[in-house]
């Protein structure tokens, strides 16, 4: 197993051209973000203005916070997934790595390293600094543009379909962990194959890679426990994409910021990328190598809906709606905190509201709960003036590799061409998979890898082209599977 440490406190930035300092209010966080909390610049860069804050990116940058750790003998790494862009970062003085690409994570080996207090620093170069170091060993420099020799964030240049502003972020964009390793872990893996000229055999490779270095390109992947075998590996792969998507969605949705709640949807259209994949791999698109939707297409078909509740985490939990139906919604939102383990709502409040169509808008926030721990399911239900329910949401506060899940039993049932699903505890991630006579293509289904509250009825149509078959629903971390026969009507 791996203990994680989120290194989020007592961070300090230092512009290293001027010598100044500022406290970092929370992390991750980019050094224009921390330079607008402390009023050096203004916020008109948020909306197109960069005129007063371009000079930030002509800087270099100094983050530096001290930490304690006391398992100082276990095998030890950093992970930094957002890293923007051109890194050197130092652990009590000493240089234990460098990075410079912006879409992918890094990993420092800090075995023997640790002490019982520790100063780990992460310097930023100038990004228009290191431009110019491409200018000068360009040959062609009408043909290959500068910022086309680096891995930055295309956005951050004017030059990128026009993109606009001219504003080159640099700084942390995702935690930064330290990681203390109990036992090996799968953390990445390849399978090769060369089939023979009849085409009923072939020879398989397979190479695991364990708890080397390694670069993984799903961004929240880190937000999900580390893979010991095959299944969970493809697990986490799927859930961080689906994690990934929904999020990006929603905030696309919502289309306008807290701070901005009353002002219009800025978002006029945004592209998924991708729908499928070209070769038989786990993560990186929506529908697989064999035309089979995947865990993201699930996930995205939800952030799809029409009428949206949606929740964004950042100083406080907001709960939203997005109303894109032809429609004015009209109802409740109750919202609830419930522990997952004794089966219990411990608090909930409800809300009144009315969204026309178009329209996204902010509902409330959570402060009437007060503090409340971070592994309680935060649930949302919104119903119509009927009493019916038109979306149930649920999220946790905190990431998933912080959390643990009870033992939940999924039961199952068939009422016509619907399968019935059921459980006695929250059933995370509840993955409905058919078979027949062996084979495990061509069952579908209206909804797949979805979170489970007890006492509901999760009803999804069966979509497949065999006539009978075995269905089997499991939640990710129970051991129990629920198993039925289907048989199609006609």
């Amino acid at each position: 197993m791996k203990q994680c440490i989120v290194l989020s406190d007592g961070w300090i930035l230092k512009d290293c051209n001027t010598g100044k300092e500022y406290t970092v209010p929370r992390m991750p966080m980019q050094v224009h973000s921390i330079l607008r909390e402390h009023g050096v610049i203004s916020d008109n860069y948020i909306y197109g203005d960069t005129s007063d804050c371009r000079w930030v990116q002509e800087h270099e940058w100094l983050y530096t916070t001290v930490f304690d750790c006391e398992d100082t003998d276990k095998p030890a790494y950093l992970s930094i997934n957002g890293l923007d862009t051109f890194a050197d970062v130092y652990l009590n003085g000493e240089l234990i790595g460098s990075h410079e690409d912006f879409y992918l994570s890094a990993r420092f080996d800090v075995t023997g390293k640790l002490k019982k207090r520790n100063t780990l620093s992460i310097f930023f170069h100038s990004v228009p600094k290191i431009l110019k170091e491409c200018e000068a060993r360009n040959p062609n420099p009408d043909r290959i543009k500068p910022y086309r020799m680096i891995r930055k964030n295309f956005h951050d240049f004017t030059t990128y379909l026009g993109a606009k502003p001219d504003l080159m972020r640099v700084g942390v964009y995702t935690d930064v962990v330290l990681v203390l390793v109990d036992t090996v872990v799968i953390k990445d893996f390849s399978i090769d194959y060369v089939l023979n000229d009849s085409l009923t055999s072939a020879e398989v490779s397979v190479k695991i890679e364990t708890t080397a270095d390694s670069h993984l390109k799903i961004p929240p992947v880190e937000q999900f426990y580390d893979a010991f075998d095959f299944d969970s590996m493809i697990y986490r792969f799927g859930a961080a994409a689906s994690a990934y998507l929904r999020e990006s969605v929603e905030m696309f949705r919502r289309g306008k910021p807290v701070w901005d709640a009353n002002g219009p949807r800025r978002c006029n259209g945004h592209l998924v990328w991708k729908l499928n994949t070209t070769r038989p791999h786990i993560y990186s698109s929506i529908i697989d190598y064999y035309l089979e939707p995947g865990m993201p297409y699930y996930a995205l078909k939800r952030a799809y809906e029409p009428v949206l509740v949606s929740f964004e985490i950042s100083d406080r939990v907001y709960a939203w709606i997005v109303n894109d139906s032809a429609k004015t919604v009209k109802g409740n939102l109750t919202i609830q905190l419930f522990n997952i383990f004794i089966n219990k709502v411990e608090k909930e409040f409800t809300v009144p509201l009315r969204v026309i169509p178009g329209q996204s808008q902010l509902i409330c926030n959570l402060d009437e709960f007060g503090q409340f721990l971070r592994n309680r399911l935060i649930v949302g239900k919104l119903t119509g003036e009927d009493g019916n329910i038109v979306s149930t949401v649920c999220i946790f506060a905190d990431i998933e590799r912080h959390l643990s899940f009870p033992e939940a039993v999924v039961s199952l049932s068939i009422e016509g061409d619907e399968l019935v699903v059921e459980t006695d505890y929250f059933a995370r991630c509840v993955e409905l998979t058919g078979e027949n006579d062996g084979d495990p293509f061509g069952f579908y289904f209206s909804d797949n890898y979805f979170d489970l509250l007890p006492g509901e009825k999760k009803r999804v149509k069966i979509k497949t082209k065999h006539k009978e078959g075995i269905i089997t629903a499991k939640a990710h971390y129970s051991k129990s599977k629920a198993v039925i026969s289907y048989k199609a009507e006609n």
